[in-house]
């Protein structure tokens, strides 16, 4: 107990000093942040590398090497935004290779490193869409799009993880090559599906961030250049791009990776319902009641996928819905972005 407390307060500071980063973004004092925030971030890497790799716990390394990283970031946010898009792309790129080394160095904490890095590259996608000229709810539509079909290809390029065997012995070692890898241990394979697992759920959960924050980012700027009004053709994209997310696949082996997908499904149907309030009275009453009810339904099949088996006609229902919510990806995006109306359907 008093090491999560710990954790939890590794946290909450890291938290405040995101908080601090970001409000003192344009005083005088930005530069003394920037540098106590480089610091900060280099010291709590440093702890945590050193704690995973000492003979310390490699849960504290790991909480300590993702505690850096959303300082990172703001620092990164807090220097570059005066420079535009291009400059904030390249910086998101830096802490994708952030992530990397950090888990290099830390050897602990794949899922969280993952889903960092994850998102860190759809928002440098994101950033690049927009510096290449098109508005930020341009940008924002193409990213939900495609950080959410993407999750489709998560299965086939992470099946080999679960296969792979151990590396050839390397013949400077002073060992004998005998030309046959000696099968692996119980608990090598336990550990290679374990790091498979995290690895898998690491890039569900930040595709789905991705695709949800973009989609909330749509949903709430709107195609309009009058201000943010909500529309059903947006609401409409970001509910079934929320239902894509948050639906069991077809294909999923463990309840692991679909929950990690859920929960940023749910928030974006969160999100959507708030938007749905500003609406007009009819959006604002039945929309808003519609998508409550659906955030609803989502956290309980998020909740029940994973602990209990569903039955065949249920999980063949389940299944029709996710495929379905899939196909619905591109049109909805193309109602949203009103590309029916300039082509002079409906």
């Amino acid at each position: 107990a008093a090491r999560r407390v710990a954790y939890l307060g590794v946290c909450l500071v890291a938290a405040a000093w995101v908080y601090l980063v970001l409000v003192d973004a344009s005083s005088p004092r930005r530069a003394a942040l920037l540098g106590l925030s480089a610091f900060v971030a280099v010291t709590l890497l440093g702890l945590a590398a050193v704690s995973s790799r000492s003979g310390g716990s490699a849960e504290s390394g790991a909480v300590l090497g993702w505690a850096c990283l959303p300082i990172a970031a703001a620092a990164c946010w807090a220097g570059l935004s005066p420079y535009g898009s291009p400059a904030l792309a390249g910086g998101a790129l830096t802490l994708v290779l952030l992530c990397a080394a950090g888990y290099r160095l830390v050897g602990a904490g794949a899922g969280g490193f993952t889903t960092a890095g994850v998102f860190f590259a759809c928002g440098a996608i994101g950033l690049a869409i927009h510096a290449a000229g098109l508005t930020v709810f341009e940008a924002a539509l193409c990213l939900a799009v495609g950080a959410t079909v993407a999750t489709l290809a998560v299965p086939r390029l992470t099946a080999r993880l679960d296969y792979s065997g151990p590396g050839r012995p390397d013949p400077t070692d002073g060992q004998e090559s005998t030309g046959t890898v000696p099968p692996p241990g119980g608990e090598d394979v336990e550990l290679r599906v374990a790091r498979s697992r995290s690895l898998r759920s690491g890039l569900y959960a930040g595709l789905a961030v991705g695709a949800g924050s973009a989609g909330a980012v749509v949903v709430w700027i709107g195609p309009s250049p009058s201000g943010p009004i909500p529309s059903w053709p947006t609401l409409t994209f970001g509910l079934v791009c929320a239902a894509a997310l948050g639906l069991p696949r077809p294909g999923a082996r463990t309840g692991l990776a679909p929950a990690a997908a859920g929960v940023p499904a749910v928030a974006l149907v969160v999100a959507l319902a708030f938007a749905a309030v500003r609406g007009d009275e009819p959006m604002s009453v039945a929309g808003g009641s519609v998508l409550v009810a659906c955030a609803i339904v989502l956290a309980a099949v998020g909740a029940g996928s994973g602990s209990a088996q569903p039955h065949p006609r249920q999980r063949a229902l389940l299944s029709l819905c996710s495929y379905l919510a899939f196909a619905l990806v591109v049109p909805s995006a193309l109602w949203a972005a009103g590309a029916y109306a300039r082509w002079g359907v409906g």
